[in-house]
C-alpha cells in the first residue's frame, strides 16, 4: 500500500481520486486507524474512495467530519 500511495504524485499532475479495495482487511485494528488517520491528514485534498466489506472502517471513520459513507 505505501509503494502505491506513495507513486500518486509521480504517475500524474492531476488531482486523482485514491481507490482503496480492501486494502485493510489484514490490519489490526490500530493500526487501522493510524492509517486512516494519515491518509485524512496527508491527502485532505484528494478523494479517497474505500470499497470494503466490513463495518472496521465505518466504525473509525463516522468521527470524521469530512467523510461520506455510501
Amino acid at each position: 500500500m505505501s509503494l502505491r500511495i506513495s507513486s500518486i504524485d509521480e504517475l500524474t499532475k492531476e488531482n486523482m481520486p485514491i481507490i482503496l479495495d480492501e486494502t485493510f482487511a489484514f490490519f489490526d485494528k490500530n493500526r487501522l486507524k493510524n492509517v486512516l488517520e494519515f491518509l485524512s491528514k496527508e491527502y485532505s485534498n484528494k478523494q479517497i474512495i474505500i470499497l470494503t466489506c466490513t463495518e472496521r472502517e465505518i466504525d473509525i471513520l463516522k468521527y470524521y467530519d469530512d467523510v461520506l459513507m455510501l
